[in-house]
């Protein structure tokens, strides 16, 4: 699974749709499509794969994603990034790394891939049902209430996590995988989009979105979700439900926590503007 998908990151160092999917969206002045695409490198007799990216897709926070590297020393290997990069101004590099990595003393984690096999979760507890909606705007609606909520009471947080895309919405309530969450006495307190996808080369059932309601956070109806779902959808026992989540949302984390799913890999971030004055 990883040969494949080093081999689908190295096809797009050529593939001209995936630099002009970036061009468009940012609209960059000065950068050519290609310019977004992935790049294989060798600076200081070692190689590095990698690819332009920006923080919640805006122009003004851009990073580079390291893929794969050769580099022992990581001074290096940011030296490489800045130099190879510089048109772009990245501010820091992404490496996916266990969670125990103590690689840098000023590493920073982004996010981290939770997963769990299904045969390895607890069994629901019965506090919850998973249910469709009526309707895709009705959990739309929901949405847009909860990130309002957030943008209130955590607006950092709110700019690092985005809410999910109404298109995406209505394709996974189309294809029954969008479902609300219903407590023991019917009422709608949140719900919960899982869908068959991967992260890097790691398959299973992605959670894309997970919103409790604001009247009832903090009542662990999230994980109890979870639980259900895979005690409902689990076909495989060895497939994996996982997602990704973010270092500031404790609350996701402990939530995923309690379903029975663990922290596999982290997304860390090594800032870049230390990587020339700096060595080991």
């Amino acid at each position: 699974m990883v040969a494949e998908w080093l081999e689908q990151q190295l096809s797009c160092i050529d593939d001209r749709d995936f630099g002009e999917r970036f061009a468009r969206h940012l609209r960059l002045s000065g950068h050519a499509a290609a310019d977004f695409n992935h790049r294989l490198v060798t600076f200081e007799g070692r190689r590095l794969l990698g690819g332009i990216r920006f923080y919640a897709m805006r122009g003004d926070c851009p990073f580079v994603e390291v893929i794969a590297h050769e580099f022992d020393d990581l001074y290096a290997l940011r030296r490489c990034v800045s130099a190879e990069w510089a048109g772009f101004a990245p501010l820091s590099a992404r490496l996916l790394v266990p969670p125990a990595w103590r690689g840098m003393p000023d590493a920073q984690v982004d996010m981290t891939i939770y997963a769990a096999r299904y045969a390895d979760m607890p069994a629901s507890d019965g506090r919850v049902s998973l249910r469709s909606f009526d309707t895709p705007e009705a959990a739309i609606a929901m949405i847009d209430e909860r990130f309002e909520a957030l943008r209130a009471t955590d607006p950092h947080l709110a700019r690092r996590v985005l809410p999910a895309d109404g298109d995406d919405l209505r394709a996974w309530h189309a294809g029954g995988t969008l479902r609300a969450v219903h407590g023991a006495r019917g009422q709608r307190v949140g719900l919960l989009a899982i869908v068959p996808d991967r992260i890097a080369w790691i398959e299973g059932d992605v959670v894309q979105e997970e919103i409790i309601d604001v009247a009832f956070s903090g009542q662990g109806y999230a994980a109890s979700a979870q639980r259900a779902w895979s005690q409902h959808s689990a076909v495989d026992g060895r497939r994996l439900l996982l997602g990704t989540i973010d270092q500031r949302n404790i609350a996701s984390r402990v939530t995923a926590q309690r379903a029975g799913r663990l922290p596999v890999l982290d997304y860390v971030f090594l800032p870049l503007q230390a990587a020339f004055s700096q060595s080991r």
